[in-house]
């Protein structure tokens, strides 16, 4: 009995050992510091230990932000001058649909939720503000880096027959072209006619489509697809080489921003910046090349 006994208290020691030595490494701060205080546990107050530690652990993972669900703290954006506001505007909904495509696998939805691109709204603008920062001023007044236009969530390419009876509606500047596939999605996705270009060597025009609200371009083209008179349809999008973007990555408690400068012989430097709920932004550190 007192070998069985003996048997079983060594076992439970080394589970006691194995959780000390390999969970130690991935705890959160405040669960080391329990795992610390009570190094001296043994037995059966060890297994207590240990499932309390696990509560620990769950309770601190619970804490992690959903980022399809909050908001950030309001950001005063009242000192920008307008054409800032609408850069960092288009830089939000393009880091919003990115962030769909990264959470979906592939985002095949149309409608980008208003609140995912007021959150990444929020943490441009929190570093705008973030003027006691050095590395702010790289980012914003020197070097002015903003996304690159892609993924484009506002405008939209068609190419058109231009011997439809309905693409002179377009040509005189009128949004009603009496095609009720094309008419119901004007509508629906307030889309207005910018421009339409006659490319006839071609056999086609281009127009461009541009919508009220940010959307999911890509998939509404699509829509497009097979209606009478329509060629293809597709988004518009820059020119990705020698560009600066900003990248947006989703941790824990904060969104991490790099902003990426890239001039020519493809070199390139980035400043990255966390950014939380509350608004504080602390500035990480920078990396690549020397800009010129």
């Amino acid at each position: 009995m007192m070998t069985t006994n003996r048997r079983l208290f060594g076992q439970v020691l080394l589970v006691e050992s194995f959780f000390r030595s390999t969970l130690m490494q991935s705890a959160r701060p405040m669960a080391q510091v329990m795992i610390r205080r009570c190094s001296h546990l043994h037995g059966l107050t060890s297994c207590l230990f240990v499932a309390l530690f696990f509560l620990l652990v769950g309770c601190e993972k619970s804490k992690v932000i959903d980022w399809n669900t909050v908001e950030m703290t309001l950001a005063d954006d009242s000192n920008l001058p307008l054409i800032l506001k609408e850069a960092y505007q288009r830089d939000s909904e393009a880091l919003a649909l990115s962030y769909l495509h990264k959470i979906n696998g592939k985002y095949e939805g149309i409608e980008i939720p208003r609140h995912i691109v007021q959150t990444h709204y929020f943490a441009l603008i929190h570093v705008f503000n973030a003027v006691d920062l050095a590395a702010r001023d790289s980012v914003v007044t020197i070097y002015n880096i903003h996304t690159n236009g892609f993924p484009d969530t506002r405008e939209l390419l068609l190419s058109v027959n231009p011997t439809a009876d309905w693409v002179d509606s377009w040509r005189n500047g009128q949004q009603i072209t009496g095609v009720t596939e094309i008419d119901s999605l004007m509508e629906k996705y307030d889309l207005q006619i910018i421009r339409i270009t006659p490319y006839l060597h071609l056999q086609q025009e281009i127009a461009v489509l541009r919508s009220g609200r940010p959307l999911n371009i890509e998939t509404l083209a699509r829509c497009f697809e097979g209606i009478s008179g329509i060629n293809y349809a597709e988004s518009i999008t820059a020119s990705l080489s020698l560009a600066n973007n900003i990248y947006a990555y989703y941790r824990a408690d904060h969104i991490q921003l790099d902003y990426k400068l890239e001039w020519f012989d493809l070199e390139m430097r980035y400043w990255t910046f966390d950014v939380y709920l509350d608004g504080r932004v602390e500035f990480v550190g920078s990396r690549g090349s020397t800009p010129p």
